[in-house]
């Protein structure tokens, strides 16, 4: 995704500029991610840590389905989705 930093109390904000699947046609245009390429980062734990150690909120997990279409997509063409173009809804999820 594309990101532009600002500024919030002295603190990096980052804001999402372009959705990936925004203008796309077919979500196939999208490279998932899957577990076959899952690479371990040894090196986490300690950036996790230096970001705490910074006072910085740390998370992570298993988006739900509804958020991730959203995050890929937009929230309106999302919305707009379900209404005219439900094949490509239905592919996504």
């Amino acid at each position: 995704m594309g990101r532009r930093s600002a500024r919030r109390q002295g603190r990096p904000l980052r804001a999402v500029r372009q959705r990936p699947l925004q203008n796309a046609e077919d979500p196939d245009e999208y490279d998932f991610p899957t577990v076959d390429r899952l690479v371990p980062d040894p090196g986490l734990p300690r950036r996790i840590a230096d970001l705490k150690a910074q006072g910085l909120f740390v998370r992570g997990g298993v988006e739900n389905l509804y958020k991730t279409t959203w995050l890929l997509r937009g929230m309106e063409q999302t919305l707009m989705d379900y209404l005219i173009n439900r094949d490509f809804k239905e592919k996504l999820l």
